[in-house]
């Protein structure tokens, strides 16, 4: 691919680093390229045919470095994956790379996470998705693009039918721009995943995004870590839980629930029957919360992994869990790590396992217990655990941490 009269150099011009001849993957992270460098790398770009992965994370590029990569791009015809995390690039850049993506037919994930696009830079890329059908994943944590940001999106979720992963974080996003992804969310058939971890949207930004989640059938995962969304807004999302059984995944971490919002979550277990995963790390449930759920594990079906974490659980609350994993046979990672539990509530866990054939990975870690014993008992009955389910051939593991 000629390089001539598009701003690229040609072959041999610069002497820093650059993409191997014949490279399928290049990781340039942290090279201090500037948009000087990413001119030479995307030189490169333009004239590979084997290139699939392009990672130029933390380089200071701005939005001249973009309008290199996006001159790439258009002229590219095989790149897969371009990741931009942690750089400079400002609204200009994402005009830039919007517009490579509304004539580039091969770029399937773009991550510009980090950066600093706004509601503007938000926009232009909302535009190009409008456009663009072979986009499935697009990073934009930590973007500032507020509310008009997350609107501009929402309404390119309406009309894009192959977008799959969005990744919203830290963004300023409240209930108003809840609002308009809810909305979207009712439309939209093709998204798996949606990230607003880090946001403000609040009860009534949940409630948003429940009314949406009732219309879709697509959506499979939806992270709402850090939301304040607290118990109003967990009630409002196991009530579209009730009715939808296409997500298979809630992460509700840093919310205040507390008991109560655990007991509106339990209640949607009892009728849900697609969500296999939910993580409630640090939210305030103590042993109430906790009873909430195991009674809801008691008949529960799907659930494979529950993420407690931090939650005061302690001995009290272990009780009730333990009792469910009794009569559970579905639940496969259970976290319990930093609950307070001490030996006793760790012996009713083992106990538990005498009879529970499924769970695989306990977490324990940062509770009170002293026994070490006991701790290599349950080890070694989670590791038969394991190996039955393998049918025999399955190293003894160690209990990994939830998520």
């Amino acid at each position: 691919v000629s390089t001539q009269s598009t701003g690229l150099p040609s072959p041999g011009m610069g002497s820093g680093p650059s993409i191997p001849d014949g490279a399928t993957e290049c990781d340039l992270r942290h090279k201090g390229l500037g948009d000087h460098g990413v001119r030479e790398v995307a030189s490169a770009l333009a004239r590979s045919t084997t290139l699939l992965r392009l990672d130029l994370g933390s380089n200071h590029v701005k939005d001249e470095g973009a309008a290199y990569l996006a001159q790439a791009l258009e002229l590219s015809s095989g790149l897969a994956r371009l990741y931009l995390i942690s750089n400079q690039i400002q609204a200009e850049g994402a005009m830039h790379l919007a517009r490579a993506l509304k004539q580039n037919t091969r770029l399937q994930r773009l991550d510009v996470s980090e950066n600093d696009i706004r509601a503007e830079g938000a926009g232009h890329l909302a535009a190009a998705l409008e456009m663009n059908s072979t986009l499935h994943r697009l990073g934009i944590y930590g973007n500032k693009i507020q509310n008009d940001g997350a609107r501009q999106l929402a309404r390119a979720l309406e009309r894009n039918a192959a977008l799959e992963w969005l990744v919203l974080g830290e963004n300023g996003v409240d209930a108003e721009g809840a609002r308009h992804l809810g909305q979207a969310l009712a439309q939209n058939t093709s998204l798996q995943v949606m990230s607003l971890d880090r946001n403000d949207i609040q009860a009534e930004g949940a409630q948003h995004l429940a009314e949406g989640i009732r219309q879709n059938t697509g959506l499979q995962r939806l992270h709402l870590a850090w939301n304040n969304i607290r118990t109003e807004g967990v009630r409002h999302l196991a009530l579209a839980l009730e009715e939808n059984s296409s997500l298979q995944w809630l992460g509700v971490r840093g919310n205040h629930i507390q008991a109560e919002g655990a007991r509106h979550l339990a209640q949607a277990l009892e009728m849900n029957t697609g969500l296999q995963g939910i993580e409630m790390w640090e939210n305030e449930l103590g042993a109430q919360g906790a009873q909430h759920l195991a009674i809801a594990l008691e008949c529960n079906t799907t659930i494979q992994q529950l993420g407690l974490y931090g939650n005061g659980i302690q001995d009290e609350g272990v009780q009730h869990l333990a009792q469910a994993l009794e009569r559970n046979h579905m639940l496969r990672v259970l976290g319990l790590g930093a609950n307070g539990i001490t030996d006793t509530g760790a012996r009713r866990l083992g106990e538990a396992l005498e009879h529970n054939t499924t769970l695989e990975a306990l977490d324990l870690s940062g509770n009170k217990i002293e026994d070490t014993e006991l701790v290599h008992g349950i080890k070694a009955k989670l590791a038969a655990n394991k190996r039955r389910k393998a049918g025999g051939s399955a190293p003894d593991p160690e209990p990994t941490r939830l998520l």
